[in-house]
């Protein structure tokens, strides 16, 4: 017989067992029910216990990202990058330190020259 439960040939042994109340090595109806009940409060008490301790992993994220990535708290400062367009450009791409020079931001034109802006930390 299954139950749904995963659970070893000892854990099932206990649970009946603790639920005995008679001593008879059996569940009669009154302790099956019991013993059901048991598993379905302990499963409902395990999910909404995980679903608070997700929710304030969530929230002390949440305030660390407020603490750490505000760029208006931390005074970043808007720079603007340009590069003199003449008649053979048709695209540029600049790196830059704070993305590890990995990640390319295009540079888009604006009349005779191409520019973009950067939020950068004060250190930058």
């Amino acid at each position: 017989l299954s139950l749904g439960l995963a659970t070893s040939p000892g854990a099932a042994a206990a649970l009946v067992a603790e639920h005995d109340g008679d001593g008879n090595g059996c569940l009669d109806i009154d302790e099956f029910t019991t013993l059901m009940e048991s598993i379905i409060v302990r499963e409902r008490e395990d999910r909404e216990s995980k679903k608070a301790r997700d929710l304030e992993m969530d929230r002390e994220r949440s305030l660390l990202e407020a603490r750490t990535s505000c760029w208006i708290c931390e005074s970043w400062r808007t720079i603007e990058v340009e590069f003199p367009a003449d008649g053979t450009t048709t695209a540029v791409w600049a790196y830059f330190s704070l993305d590890n020079f990995e990640q390319p931001t295009q540079l888009l034109r604006n009349g005779d020259r191409f520019t973009c802006e950067r939020m950068l930390p004060p250190e930058q």
